[in-house]
């Protein structure tokens, strides 16, 4: 079993001495969204793009969340 908790104190951990490391926001983002804590991933997610405009990873993860939370608009707009 993954241990996302362990890996978001982590991240807090490296974002406590270095508030611009994307890759921690990218990884606290990600133990979040599995954790159920959609909302959080996402600013996470939106932290990044904040600092890094063009990061795919974190644009991608934000489409993601998108499906989450609006599954029916997805769907419906996928079979248009």
């Amino acid at each position: 079993m993954f241990r996302y908790g362990a890996a978001e104190a982590n991240c807090n951990q490296a974002l406590l001495l270095d508030g611009s490391y994307t890759k921690a926001y990218l990884r606290r983002g990600a133990a979040r969204f599995q954790l159920g804590r959609i909302q959080e991933a996402e600013a996470d997610y939106r932290k990044v793009l904040k600092l890094e405009p063009s990061n795919r990873q974190a644009q991608e993860e934000m489409k993601n969340i998108a499906k989450v939370n609006f599954p029916a608009q997805n769907i419906n707009s996928s079979s248009n």
